[in-house]
């Protein structure tokens, strides 16, 4: 591997021979990738919940170490793995939950092909990976609640045909797997192979997945290169989207009513339903979508060094204003710097 130039913001930035911002003052971001090369990041999330007072509560928290392997190449093209370690959940608690669910986390290896310039292309057998991993909840769950003592295993409730089902249903889920793809894999090859001007925006529509429950939505997406901050060693891009989220309104109300049903009478719920279908109307709330995000990218390898975005949902209702906030932080992971401490 042409070796990573570019550590983390703040770093050193050491000259490279492969850069590639081009005679003509353009950047490009090209793979210079070999087969072998592995490369890790360091990722962390957050969920926010912000209502009309300023008030935070935090939803979750998820963190995780994302390594890239680049398994085959050809002359045009790269075959990369992407695997999960040191999973983390908030949702989860500590101890057994949370030893499965890493353990399975980890054996999620995702193949996918870019073209010679390290365009993302497509998934390498989605289905028959997913297969793999389900089939082996059952060792799982025996193996890690070997390690555990029986009086323990009591005090968590531990039933291991349950354990085994909700683990099942949770990694067979092919839409979290299709999830896992569009937020964990694609946002670190999005500007490869497009060559940029630091002189103009660019405007592209994109779809984005998955926004509230699975309603996805249209924005357009700005995205421009930081001039001041890029050079011939590494190209800052910086994007911002903004959508009205009007057609989010119905996925919201029916997942409000679900809720009342599964709390209410019928009686109950025939009676409040009104109230929720009113509060809903279009005419009584506005929802926006927005996303802003920042890549720090290695010209002389290719490889992302330093990913965020922060998606920001704002719901304004009769009752108020409240706010869903999501941020991602990806950083690369130095291997010698992990060595020395």
């Amino acid at each position: 591997m042409k070796k990573l130039t570019v550590a983390v913001l703040g770093m050193i930035l050491s000259l490279s021979a492969f850069a590639q911002m081009m005679p003509d003052s353009t950047f490009q971001v090209v793979a210079y990738w070999d087969k072998g090369d592995a490369i890790s990041y360091n990722c962390k999330s957050r969920n926010v919940r912000i209502i009309t007072d300023g008030t935070e509560n935090e939803q979750f928290s998820t963190s995780d170490v994302r390594t890239f392997e680049v398994i085959d190449q050809t002359d045009t093209s790269y075959t990369l793995r992407m695997s999960y370690s040191d999973a983390f959940s908030s949702q989860l608690s500590e101890g057994l939950d949370s030893d499965i669910f890493s353990t399975l986390w980890s054996k999620e290896k995702i193949d996918f092909q870019t073209d010679q310039l390290g365009t993302l292309q497509r998934y390498l057998d989605l289905d028959r990976m997913l297969d793999s991993v389900a089939e082996s909840v059952p060792g799982v769950v025996d193996e890690v609640s070997a390690r555990y003592k029986k009086k323990d295993l009591k005090e968590m409730g531990f039933d291991r045909e349950a354990w085994i089902e909700r683990f099942s249903a949770t990694f067979s889920n092919r839409e979290m797997l299709y999830t896992a793809c569009n937020k964990d894999i694609a946002p670190f090859f999005y500007y490869h192979g497009v060559r940029l001007d630091p002189k103009q925006e660019y405007v592209i529509e994109k779809e984005y997945p998955n926004v509230i429950g699975s309603q996805s939505l249209n924005a357009d997406m700005h995205f421009w290169v930081d001039e001041e901050k890029s050079d011939s060693v590494a190209v800052v891009i910086f994007s911002h989207a903004e959508a009205d989220g009007e057609s989010l309104i119905p996925t919201l109300r029916d997942a409000a009513l679900s809720l009342l049903r599964a709390s209410l009478s019928p009686e109950e719920y025939e009676e409040s339903a009104p109230v929720i279908m009113l509060q809903f109307d279009k005419s009584q709330m506005s929802i926006t979508f927005s996303e802003d995000t920042g890549t720090l990218i290695d010209l002389g390898s290719g490889w992302p060094v330093q990913y965020f975005s922060e998606v920001r949902i704002t719901i304004k209702a009769a009752d108020g204003t409240s706010e869903v906030v999501t941020t991602v932080d990806i950083e690369y992971k130095d291997p010698e710097e992990e060595a020395s401490q």
